[in-house]
């Protein structure tokens, strides 16, 4: 019977030339009369065509939202210039940049491998966090799917680089509440803009050289209200710091960022005004050697609030009794409530 033909390619009968789009496996029927010449069918292969950049795929889907300094990949498909998947590759020279007027400065470089069977990964990162205009190219031309637009977030909190955006009160009264703010910031720079870091600050007298434990004094902060310090997250990348000293004296205040591994580090760069404990030097007198210079440090200095006269004391008993006409020396210790 007949034969039911399948025409997959084009002839030109004036020479015999025949030309095929989809790669695959064909046969190939030669016939007279509806009869099979010798040797057919033939069986042969056809191969993708070069590599064409205006058809080859990029999968860019998985790029869309980056962290700041770690590499984000997209998938690049190979295909010829009649849509077929290129099976070889790994010397294509695909190039990931962004637009430079339309995209943050800072570094962005980029890498690339080869997977199988025509697919690569493309790597690229950036460190200053914006929104970028991405392009993926081979030999100039964009691929199918680039260019396109990958929002880079701030990374995680750094210690260094987070700082007081306030100013760090110096003077106080005991019993004022007393506050300043901290800006989370990345490694790299980048100011956060949303929450969920952990900050801590601890309030030390120097008076006893110690931290301050209970509810009258500067407690370590916890997440127990009572505290007189507490640390709210605005949930904008700022971080308010309150906290009500009670006891007159000079304090030190150390700032920390907590780490996911509950380590602790100071906040600021060393050395510099916004570094913890953000201490300031002062003249001061020293009772026991007056002539001699006097300097203390301290972040903080505490004055006593007005006089109570229900805290207020007398020294010892000298005055509970004297003689008629008879002067008499007794000291007052003023106080105030706390």
């Amino acid at each position: 019977s007949p034969r039911k033909t399948r025409y997959d390619v084009k002839y030109r009968l004036e020479n015999g030339d025949s030309m095929v789009t989809r790669s695959g496996q064909y046969k190939l029927y030669s016939t007279n009369l509806e009869v099979d010449v010798v040797n057919s069918p033939h069986a042969f292969n056809i191969i993708p065509a070069e590599l064409s950049p205006a058809v080859t795929v990029v999968d860019a889907s998985t790029a869309r939202v980056m962290t700041a300094g770690i590499s984000s990949a997209v998938r690049i498909q190979a295909k010829d210039k009649y849509g077929n998947m290129r099976t070889d590759g790994g010397s294509e020279n695909f190039i990931v940049i962004r637009n430079e007027t339309s995209s943050p400065k800072g570094l962005f470089d980029f890498s690339t491998k080869y997977l199988i069977e025509g697919k690569t990964d493309a790597y690229f990162k950036a460190e200053k966090a914006g929104m970028y205009f991405v392009h993926v190219k081979q030999a100039g031309i964009d691929l199918l799917g680039s260019p396109f637009y990958a929002d880079v977030l701030p990374a995680i909190a750094n210690a260094a680089k987070s700082y007081n955006n306030s100013l760090i009160p110096r003077k106080g009264l005991a019993g004022e509440k007393l506050s300043f703010s901290i800006q989370a910031v990345d490694e790299f720079g980048n100011v956060h803009f949303s929450g969920g870091s952990r900050f801590d600050v601890v309030l030390k007298g120097l008076a006893y050289l110690k931290t301050y434990i209970g509810s009258r004094l500067c407690a370590e902060v916890t997440d127990d209200l009572s505290s007189c310090v507490t640390i709210t997250d605005l949930q904008t990348g700022v971080y308010l710091v309150e906290f009500t000293p009670t006891t007159a004296g000079d304090y030190v205040m150390e700032g920390f960022l907590i780490a996911a591994d509950n380590s602790r580090e100071a906040i600021g760069e060393p050395g510099t005004s916004s570094a913890s404990p953000w201490e300031q030097c002062v003249a001061c007198v020293n009772p026991y050697f007056p002539e001699r210079e006097c300097i203390k440090c301290r972040t903080l200095g505490v004055d006593p609030t007005i006089v109570d006269v229900d805290a207020s004391t007398v020294l010892g008993q000298s005055a509970a009794s004297f003689s008629s006409g008879e002067e008499e020396e007794f000291l007052i210790y003023a106080r105030d409530s706390y």
